[in-house]
């Protein structure tokens, strides 16, 4: 299994797999994440024009923007891992004959073709996504399949949300062909000029495990190469965490907003704020547990913070990720 980190992590994701990790040390990936989080925690005051302004952006082009950030991550990855030659070309010298990657980028892919591993299969990271679908050749009805990201409609579709589903399937076809090109451009310019592209690659596939339930999904056509994973490495046996009289709150701004970002005074307020809740005992994720944050919640009893989260002990007590419908159904836990 290889790797590739910005931070070392304490989770191999494998219990038999020997795990090959390489470090990718990317000022310009550090630099995008402060840019995309810099103006987070900024407080500003909008005219009405300005309102309307901001409100149309987000609305038509608000997904284009994100995705295409989240593809300018990918490449910044990319470059790092094709870079470690020397680990590529231990790789290449097993003869792998599978290879398996995520979707979430193209350059698991590339990378397949790369070592020369000729059987490739495909881990859909989340539900199937309108992308990875049409590469493989999955039918998607728009008409009742509705667009797997930042969109809230239903399977029940009025003529204007399905107008409105048409459009959010237009962006995320075309932002992932982006996405694939300038993976394909990274691939020919560090390996081979007459590359192929990388979604060329991916259609490919032998296979596509999603990480998902087929009984708590939408309904949708399948093939039989798609098959559903969902809660495969799940632990049923959890381990207690510490709770409040009243209950637990995990608090994380997620991955690609790092909390060294949060100005100090704002990180004060917010631990002011826990302070107000002693009947609850708040987890809160730092991408850095540095001795300065120990020091602001030393006198506070109900607030951890941690650098590493035990995910499926907190499924365990509760639900707050946003594709975790197959931990409900493991756990049986109720939702709101």
């Amino acid at each position: 299994m290889l790797i590739p980190q910005f931070k070392r992590t304490i989770f191999d994701g494998a219990k038999l797999a020997k795990v090959i990790r390489m470090s990718i040390d990317s000022n310009d990936y550090m630099e995008l994440l402060s840019d995309y989080s810099s103006g987070l925690f900024a407080m500003e005051t909008l005219d009405i024009v300005g309102r309307w302004r901001y409100i149309c952006l987000q609305a038509v082009f608000g997904y284009i923007i994100t995705m295409r950030f989240l593809h300018q991550i990918n490449v910044v990855i990319s470059i790092g891992v094709i870079k470690h030659q020397e680990v590529l070309e231990i790789l290449r010298s097993h003869r792998f004959q599978i290879g398996i990657s995520g979707t979430l980028d193209y350059c698991g892919v590339g990378l397949m073709r790369y070592l020369g591993i000729p059987n490739h299969i495909w881990v859909s990271d989340t539900a199937l996504s309108e992308a990875v679908a049409f590469l493989l050749g999955v039918p998607q009805p728009l008409s009742y399949v509705p667009v797997l990201d930042e969109n809230d409609i239903g399977t029940d579709m009025t003529f204007m949300q399905r107008m409105h589903n048409v459009y959010m399937w237009e962006s995320s076809y075309f932002i992932h062909v982006y996405g694939a090109y300038l993976v394909t451009s990274l691939f020919r310019k560090y390996a081979n000029a007459s590359f192929p592209n990388v979604r060329d690659i991916a259609v490919a596939s032998a296979l596509c495990f999603v990480n998902s339930d087929e009984f708590v999904d939408f309904a949708r056509p399948i093939l039989h190469k798609t098959i559903y994973i969902g809660g495969i490495g799940i632990d049923n046996n959890t381990n207690p965490l510490p709770e409040g009289e009243k209950g637990v709150v995990m608090v994380s701004l997620g991955t690609f907003v790092p909390s060294r970002g949060i100005p100090h005074t704002k990180r004060i307020e917010l631990f002011k704020a826990f302070m107000e809740f002693p009947d609850y005992h708040f987890i809160v994720k730092m991408d850095e547990v540095v001795e300065s944050n120990e020091r602001m919640v030393e006198q506070i009893p109900n607030v951890e913070l941690v650098d590493w989260m035990p995910q499926s002990d907190l499924l365990g007590m509760f639900i707050g990720f946003m594709r975790s419908r197959f931990e409900i159904c493991i756990f049986l836990l109720q939702m709101a």
